[in-house]
């Protein structure tokens, strides 16, 4: 299914990690490896005090492949449809990622080999890195120079991805693989999950056509994170709970109370430019737009996603997609009863600049800090909650922490409790392993904000980090599956 229980943030909040009973199998070591789609996977639970050895393997099948000649009819159409044409983006100078721009470059397959260009008009050869860049892995290209789109076709090879789960019958001792759904683009929305109660999750293996490129475990997945970090997630929710003692109270008591969202295009969701003093209205929580799972979701994700009409005259197109939204969901369960107001801007920071200089031809919007952006946001949350969520925009900055810790202490002077969320993991063909110490940077810094302001925190890191992968299932090149650069699908959101 897409996303999670509504429940999921505000019961992280309340719940600690189970403990091992007597009754329960709990797995305490499990390792894998492969040959070809072999999956040896072997380790140790325990039952009732007493270890138990496991081992065994499953043969995966192969995801599809298949090659697209010049000339064919897949060849000149673009994922979505229409002409597969190629465009100038200036954000991408050395890789190509999806955007909203009329959809250039969305080649209808993902993971291409032998790729080969050419220009319908002239029939001539476009030559890599001269004339186009391309992202092979999430099939996109873009042309270097700043010159018109034009229509292209394309020769290539391509595969698809696919999750399958290992799994543990712990009465038998059996592995056996739960398949999951091969896609291009989206099957971040596409991991399998147990279908019986007695399958014990151990791995997720990612197969790409005929080859597995990674084992990720999960077996000591529990709770929202891995075992091993149950004390610090426990520590983290006693902290959080002192933080938000005033907003808990009042859902307790049956208090009414605003809820302000603050933050960047994961806040916004958008899919024109919203007001900075006004919140909500026709541009946002418009998350099924191709400036957001629009990006790179295919439509048949889309089209599952439930629309709502706010009343300000755009009609059914807003969606409850997002950790407000589940926020929104959760509280409203206990009798909360109070307004959600979205005032997430797309592509700012935490600054306090004033939004001179021009995004694709129009006024760049202003930074959280702003005069005349946050003291809309934080009258809005007086006496209230405000959710914040910057930084994707600004990794690597060395002013993000004293930006937050300003801007958190502006809303608490007008009575609110603050969340400060963690920054998202962008996809890894845009944050490669040699930075990602980068965004691990931007995240303790907003994590230091929080906790010297005594706001509550929610980490990132803590389910998509290197060794944490397990919690979400998914390889880093599947993250940020809305745009494959920063924006979190809704299994990531979830």
């Amino acid at each position: 299914g897409i996303g999670g229980p509504a429940s999921a943030l505000l019961r992280n909040v309340y719940s600690a990690p189970s403990v091992p009973v007597a009754e329960r199998d709990l797995v305490t070591s499990a390792t894998a490896a492969n040959s070809g789609l072999v999956v040896s996977a072997s380790g140790t639970f325990l039952r009732d005090g007493t270890p138990i050895t496991f081992s065994g393997s499953v043969t995966l099948s192969a995801a599809p492949t298949g090659t697209v000649s010049a000339g064919a009819a897949d060849s000149t159409t673009a994922r979505g449809g229409g002409t597969l044409q190629i465009g100038y983006y200036g954000g991408a100078t050395d890789y190509a990622y999806t955007n909203g721009i009329a959809g250039y470059g969305k080649i209808s397959h993902a993971n291409l080999s032998n790729l080969v260009l050419k220009n319908v008009s002239s029939n001539a050869t476009l030559v890599l890195g001269t004339d186009y860049v391309a992202n092979l892995e999430h099939g996109v290209v873009s042309l270097v120079n700043n010159v018109s789109a034009y229509a292209i076709a394309a020769t290539y090879s391509w595969a698809s991805t696919r999750y399958d789960l290992i799994v543990l019958n712990p009465e038998t001792q059996a592995v056996s693989a739960i398949p999951g759904t091969a896609r291009d683009w989206d099957v971040a929305e596409y991991l399998p999950s147990p279908t019986s109660s007695n399958q014990i999750p151990l791995f997720y293996a990612r197969v790409v056509g005929g080859t597995i490129t990674r084992l990720i475990p999960c077996w000591d997945v529990e709770q929202g994170v891995r075992r091993i970090y149950s004390a610090d997630l426990v520590e983290q929710q006693r902290f959080n709970r002192q933080a938000l003692r005033r907003t808990l109270s009042r859902l307790q008591r049956g208090v009414s109370f605003p809820l302000v969202g603050y933050g960047d295009s994961i806040t916004a969701m958008q899919a024109a430019s919203p007001s900075p003093s006004t919140p909500n209205g026709q541009y946002r929580d418009r998350a099924t737009s191709s400036a957001y799972l629009g990006t790179a979701e295919s439509s048949d994700v889309i089209g599952t996603v439930p629309l709502y009409d706010f009343g300000d005259g755009a009609g059914q197109v807003h969606t409850k997609i997002g950790w407000n939204w589940s926020l929104v969901a959760a509280m409203q369960q206990m009798g909360w009863a109070g307004t959600y107001y979205n005032m997430g801007i797309a592509s700012t920071t935490s600054a306090n600049t004033d939004g001179a200089g021009t995004v694709n031809g129009t006024v760049a919007p202003l930074n959280g800090l702003n005069i005349n952006r946050l003291p809309y946001a934080t009258a809005l949350a007086a006496n209230g909650l405000v959710v914040l969520a910057f930084g994707q925009n600004e990794i690597n900055a060395t002013t993000t922490e004293s930006n937050m810790v300003t801007m958190i202490q502006a809303f608490q002077a007008a009575g609110a409790d603050v969340i400060v969320m963690g920054c998202t993991r962008p996809n890894n063909d845009r944050l490669t392993d040699a930075n990602i110490s980068q965004w691990q940077l931007t995240n303790r810094e907003l994590e230091r904000a929080a906790r010297f302001c005594g706001a509550a925190f929610v980490s990132t890191m803590m389910v998509a980090n290197d060794d944490q992968l397990g919690v979400m299932g998914l390889d880093p090149q599947d993250m940020s599956a809305a745009n494959l650069y920063n924006h979190p699908s809704m299994h990531e959101l979830s």
